[in-house]
């Protein structure tokens, strides 16, 4: 049996307008990434629900397999999987459907690899592959539900706000 709650998570909305001065030495030792065109429906599922169930990602959990392919299929959305040997510890996903503005959608490890340095590794990669395309711009949002590190990271990498909201989130809570 399930039961119905509301979260109120406080997002702001962020921008960068111009390439970032990115230090990444790469590559780290034992780590990889690698760029899924195609991710399996059920693996990205499983990968989304580690990565995110601790912060109340919801927003794909409540998609189709149908609807769900329909975005990660898109020609123009991408995701790349961070993976140490053969165990996937996180992914990274972005789109250019409203180029030249670019979206990061979501950054994320499982728990275990958090406080590593390696959230600021996905999202340099990241922002990497994106800049190489010269978008006029990239955005990104968190909230206060994501990884207390999230909103500093990225402003420390040259985010900066551009908007704020407060939002209710439907969180189902089992009995």
């Amino acid at each position: 049996m399930a039961r119905e709650e509301r979260i109120i998570a406080d997002v702001t909305m962020l921008e960068m307008l111009a390439p970032p001065n990115l230090n990444l030495l790469w590559p780290i030792q034992g780590l990889s990434f690698i760029e899924i065109p195609e991710p399996e429906i059920n693996q990205y599922r499983a990968l989304y629900h580690a990565v995110g169930d601790d912060h109340f990602w919801v927003n794909r959990k409540r998609l189709t397999d149908e609807q769900l392919s329909a975005l990660l299929y898109h020609p123009e959305n991408y995701v790349t999987q961070l993976w140490k040997g053969d165990e996937c510890i996180g992914f990274t996903e972005y789109h250019a459907r409203h180029f030249p503005q670019m979206e990061i959608v979501f950054v994320g490890l499982v728990a275990s690899e958090t406080g590593k340095g390696l959230g600021r590794a996905m999202l340099s990669h990241t922002l990497q592959k994106i800049w190489h395309r010269n978008p006029s711009r990239v955005i990104i949002e968190t909230n206060t539900l994501d990884h207390p590190s999230a909103l500093p990271l990225y402003q420390k990498i040259g985010f900066r706000p551009y908007k704020h909201k407060r939002v209710s989130i439907k969180n189902s809570v089992q009995l």
